[in-house]
């Protein structure tokens, strides 16, 4: 069943169907693993064990992409916040991206190779799926495509997991439009 929210003129519904029940809030993450540059697999759910981490499902062609990606660094004004991208590219792709939104030494970058089978088991039906994920690895709370609300929303979940002041990511007066079709 699809829910209306509010788009970026108040007078105006855009439908935005339920998340799948992968991203369900409290839900413990279904098992997958992304890789490595060198082809090292990394279970994502594991990624959680030292503390809250915020996932990024990315495929670089994608226009909501294009405009969160350089909105995923500002994360980590939340301190011991992970920033771990999941891109669905070849490595090529995947380096310029990350190079392209400054993401070196901010952003752990980790691949999921067709047939994506990481992006499956996370319930990934678009790009970017955003899925913030507690210490023991539980969803706390997750959003899908470019969403100004949605991205500032999951700042506010991070900074109440950490204990610290909330950030907002992506201010009304910021470059980033409101929101953005995937």
């Amino acid at each position: 069943m699809a829910r209306l929210r509010a788009a970026s003129d108040p007078g105006s519904m855009r439908k935005v169907p339920a998340p799948p029940p992968q991203l369900e809030r409290g839900r413990t993450l279904s098992p997958c693993s992304a890789r490595e540059e060198d082809g090292t697999p990394v279970p994502l759910g594991r990624l959680a064990d030292a503390g809250p981490v915020l996932l990024f499902v990315y495929k670089a062609d994608c226009p909501a992409t294009a405009v969160a990606g350089p909105v995923l660094p500002r994360f980590a004004r939340l301190a011991g916040l992970s920033l771990v991208a999941v891109s669905q590219d070849d490595e090529q792709e995947t380096l310029g991206f990350a190079q392209a939104c400054g993401w070196e030494g901010a952003v752990r970058v980790l691949r999921d190779p067709e047939p994506w089978r990481a992006s499956d088991a996370l319930g990934a039906r678009v790009t970017p799926t955003w899925v913030l994920l507690d210490r023991g690895g539980k969803i706390a709370a997750a959003a899908e495509g470019w969403s100004r609300d949605d991205v500032n929303q999951l700042a506010a979940s991070a900074a109440a997991l950490l204990g610290v002041p909330a950030e907002v990511i992506s201010p009304e007066s910021g470059a980033e439009p409101p929101w953005r079709p995937g």
